[in-house]
């Protein structure tokens, strides 16, 4: 009766996601709480496992919180703007230049997490670079796909916090897990880079587009002149703020030695960054209202998941699901379910969006993966490191349309899948391959 109902709730769940009938808190509260009582349970025991489960994610909640506040108003005073511009000047005579500065750019950008933000910061900076040198446009969302896949393993991007959510782990401790991996990831997001420039340069050379770079290089320097022009405060404050956001980062990567909670070390920088940029209350509550917004769907989701995670495990319908399964799986495979799965991950990510890869499918097969001796952890970072590479490229994502979007239909959902699979998929792979080798997922 409990797994039976357990399948039938995680069904619902993914097409009512897929569907796009209803959003994804509606779906992770009422779901959960009709299957609770169909299978008998009571109003104190639900409110118990309610409880329980809201206080599982509650310090995830407040590190997206006060992660969305800080990296906004860094971006507001212009921190990303200065290390965009600039490298954007230094492409501009290059195909080489121009692609790489396109992965740093969106490296840089996606600090604060936000693909979308990614996205408006690194396409209006490029696209009149790569029109006036004759380079094609869709190497440069291919690009932006390939660094937001590596950057949104932050433990403030969406996935790590959904799948630290599910778990009951702290995502930056999951973070540190993945850190070599990342590093790994922005080497070969850069390789992509340079393969793809040499790849434009000849293109531009076969098609006789060389020789207007100086038209490119004025592009940026308007652009530049323009954004530096727009308060001269922040422009003086440029130092300090970049100086709190490494520090910020530094803390946020040793924390396992100061032992500070995630949430308190964004508190901080939050703090530290309204306090220097706005010195006064009602600019301080703009910043707050600005940002506000951004922070409030994926919280009030993540909120929603510690309310279905806490219903699955407290009615016992997570673990009977886990035995179901077992009773399938043969026990060769068992072992290997996670790395199943991590390969699995980029196809069957594309098709069921960030949401219903987390919240539906990683549940059970957590599970059963420590039936069979495998940590729940490792197969949450086999999952992310499969789905994440191909984030830009589901249908199940907005940022994918809006990155569509920006380039004026000049490219197509189809096109970008077909030109951006293979690299962003092989990334993907290759990661999987680094962490299993050196032992950051045990086989």
């Amino acid at each position: 009766m409990l797994s039976a109902m357990g399948f039938i709730m995680i069904a619902l769940i993914i097409i009512l996601l897929l569907k796009e009938k209803m959003s994804p808190v509606a779906v992770m509260v009422l779901i959960p709480t009709l299957a609770a009582f169909i299978v008998g349970t009571g109003i104190n025991d639900l409110s118990t496992y309610v409880k329980d489960g809201m206080d599982s994610i509650k310090s995830n909640a407040f590190m997206f919180i006060f992660s969305i506040l800080f990296f906004g108003i860094m971006s507001d005073v212009g921190v990303f703007d200065a290390l965009v511009d600039k490298l954007a000047a230094w492409a501009a005579d290059n195909p080489v230049k121009i692609t790489v500065s396109t992965a740093l750019i969106a490296t840089i950008a996606h600090l604060d997490g936000s693909a979308a933000a990614t996205l408006l910061i690194t396409v209006p900076a490029m696209l009149p670079i790569y029109r006036k040198m004759g380079m094609r446009s869709q190497t440069l969302l291919t690009i932006i796909a390939a660094s937001v896949g590596v950057m949104n393993l932050l433990p403030w991007g969406g996935p790590t916090v959904r799948a630290a959510t599910v778990i009951g782990m702290d995502p930056t401790d999951m973070w540190r897990h993945l850190i070599p991996i990342q590093i790994l990831g922005v080497v070969l997001s850069l390789t992509v880079a340079v393969i793809l420039g040499i790849r434009e340069r000849k293109y531009t050379l076969a098609n006789g587009n060389v020789g207007i770079s100086t038209q490119a290089t004025k592009v940026v320097q308007e652009d530049t002149e323009k954004k530096a022009s727009s308060d001269p405060r922040f422009k003086k404050l440029l130092p300090v703020n970049i100086i709190l956001t490494i520090g910020i980062i530094g803390l946020l990567m040793a924390n396992k030695v100061i032992d500070l909670p995630s949430y308190y070390i964004f508190m901080l920088g939050t703090v530290f960054a309204m306090v220097i940029n706005f010195p006064n209350l009602k600019e301080q509550n703009n910043q707050i209202k600005k940002h506000a917004a951004s922070a409030l769907s994926i919280v009030a989701t993540i909120m929603a998941a510690g309310v279905m995670v806490g219903i699955m495990e407290g009615t016992g319908m997570l673990d009977a699901m886990a035995q179901t399964l077992i009773g399938i799986i043969p026990q060769s495979m068992g072992k290997y379910i996670h790395i199943i799965f991590g390969i699995l991950g980029g196809p069957l990510g594309m098709i069921t969006g960030t949401d219903a890869y987390f919240y539906g499918i990683l549940p059970p097969l957590a599970g059963v993966g420590e039936a069979f001796g495998v940590k729940s952890i490792y197969t949450a970072l086999a999952m992310i490191l499969g789905k994440n590479c191909i984030l830009l490229l589901s249908p199940m994502v907005p940022a994918t349309w809006l990155g569509l979007g920006l380039f004026d239909e000049e490219i197509t959902l189809r096109g970008h899948i077909k030109a951006s699979f293979a690299w962003c998929y092989g990334i993907s792979l290759i990661m999987l391959i680094f962490g299993i080798v050196f032992g950051i997922i045990a086989v």
